[in-house]
């Protein structure tokens, strides 16, 4: 189903020469985790083969991970296609820039030049622009993991080099909101939803359960903030009581408060001791 809206956006939407703007042949596959991405991709290219229109195309695949682009590369490989993976800087530019039909890999942190740093993905604005590599219309470049450096410079730096492709972001958490700009801004509107119930369903995943736990904040001798803070309190009226909570005790200021912390960190502690590590399992800690 992805593959083929995914088929139909190319075929019908405008390039950037026609729109004037930005090429509206691309967008977002929103595709569940673990779920078969890589055979997704793949699928793809298969398809795009054996259309006419698209038979010629040059496909870009970008990641941001070594292990990805290996997984990528082995997977079409077994399809017959010849992928030619860029292992420096130099290499990127050269295999971009060339007026060929085929598969070009390559991780995305490749388009800096190895004097820029670079720190959690992102391109610090010392880092130079590859400068326009290829201006073909017929260039189709499959990102994965589209949420993590694409609204950098990193991805700048690739419309800079290939300024009439046609992007397709492939991410299983997309970015909807916040100080980060949208996914959606940067590749343009959903073509298709491949979402955990969708996977589970088709067996593509195992089924996730979710167990909520909550903890009292000990704060004194036991009690927790609310009776703290009634007695505290106490003799003011409930309605000075509200504006105090109000104005004081934020969201912020209670899950910073130390003894807060120290009870969630005994909590998690002792729940993964017991219910966790006996298992094998690793954990992973989100915190405010």
């Amino acid at each position: 189903r992805g593959v083929e809206r995914t088929l139909e956006r190319l075929l019908t939407g405008e390039t950037r020469l026609e729109n004037g703007q930005r090429d509206e042949r691309g967008g977002i596959i929103w595709h569940t985790q673990g779920s078969g991405k890589s055979l997704t991709m793949t699928f793809l290219v298969r398809r795009m083969r054996s259309t006419p229109e698209l038979a010629a195309a040059k496909v870009v695949l970008v990641t941001d991970r070594t292990q990805l682009q290996d997984q990528l590369a082995k997977t079409l490989r077994l399809t017959g296609e010849d992928v030619r993976e860029a292992k420096s800087v130099r290499e990127a530019k050269v295999l971009l820039a060339a007026h060929e039909p085929g598969i070009v890999a390559l991780m995305i942190q490749k388009q800096q030049d190895v004097r820029a740093r670079v720190t959690e993905g992102e391109l610090t604005d010392r880092a130079p622009s590859l400068g326009e590599l290829n201006t073909d219309e017929s260039i189709v470049v499959l990102i994965d993991e589209a949420h993590r450096s694409h609204s950098s410079r990193l991805h700048k730096n690739l419309l800079e080099a290939l300024p009439n492709c046609a992007r397709i972001g492939f991410t299983g958490t997309p970015i909807i909101m916040g100080a980060k700009k949208k996914t959606s801004e940067i590749f343009g509107p959903v073509i298709d939803r491949y979402l955990m119930a969708d996977a589970e369903a088709d067996g593509a995943v195992v089924r996730i359960f979710y167990e909520g736990h909550t903890v009292k904040g000990a704060v004194r001798d036991g009690r927790d903030l609310d009776e703290v803070f009634e007695d505290m309190f106490a003799e003011r009226t409930e309605s000075e009581r509200e504006e105090l909570q109000r104005r004081y005790a934020t969201k912020g200021d209670v899950l910073e408060a130390e003894e807060l912390i120290e009870a969630k960190a005994r909590h998690m502690l002792r729940h993964y001791v017991t219910g966790v590590l006996p298992g094998g399992f690793k954990a992973q800690l989100v915190a405010n």
